[in-house]
């Protein structure tokens, strides 16, 4: 991706953020980001993914507040439906910040800026794995306490096969991370450093419900980063 283009169309989401690399599906239904997609489809393919500061009963909706950093993503595929709504599947790219608004559009397109010089590309296997690996411990040891779960079948499998991004976004949700949670993640500067956090969010989860109950926290050796 040689240029971005300054002024972008920003989709907000109430409570899901899009990590660089991660892969999304997002049904589309609201009148203006039926417009906004169709612009985005006729066009680049480019939009920014943000995500809402406060719950959809807290938030302006004509004025949403938002993080001032968000992800640069790729629609790869698209579906409209009979109803005029759309399915469509994108890739984050890399992080940008949010500046001003372009004023008198049917939808928000804002003053965008890279923050990461190249989209983002998975780390080395050796690097990642023994990660991923603790991590995987971590939640098998969280699941036993009852601090997460029930989860999907398959869940677990999916964990330890997914590339890295998607890893970081599965387990995520699985974790039941909070919007503020995600966000200081996705602003962490490398794949890496976003894994690193997501092991401590479910070490300090372990941590708070070991201070809380009879059970020990997990230790998995070699907590280093």
């Amino acid at each position: 991706m040689s240029s971005t283009p300054p002024y972008l169309p920003v989709l907000t989401l109430p409570n899901t953020v899009l990590y660089p690399g991660a892969d999304m599906p997002l049904r589309i239904y609201e009148p203006n980001q039926r417009i906004m997609i169709m612009d985005v489809l006729n066009t680049d393919k480019l939009l920014v993914i943000t995500v809402m500061k406060n719950t959809w009963l807290e938030n302006d909706f004509e004025n949403p507040e938002l993080y001032t950093v968000g992800t640069l993503a790729t629609v790869n595929t698209s579906r409209q439906l009979v109803d005029g709504s759309y399915n469509i599947f994108v890739h984050g790219n890399r992080r940008v910040t949010l500046g001003e608004t372009l004023p008198r559009r049917p939808y928000l397109l804002k003053q965008i800026a890279p923050l990461d010089e190249k989209p983002e590309t998975d780390p080395p296997a050796e690097i990642f794995e023994p990660v991923r690996e603790r991590i995987v411990r971590f939640f098998s040891q969280a699941a036993w306490q009852g601090v997460i779960g029930p989860f999907p079948m398959g869940a677990m499998d999916r964990m330890a096969k997914t590339r890295p991004a998607n890893f970081i976004a599965l387990t995520s949700a699985l974790l039941g991370l909070t919007t503020d949670q995600q966000q200081m993640i996705l602003e962490l500067g490398s794949t890496m450093e976003r894994m690193h956090g997501l092991e401590d969010a479910l070490h300090a989860r372990l941590l708070i419900n070991a201070s809380l109950g009879d059970r020990p926290a997990y230790s998995d050796g070699d907590q280093s980063h």
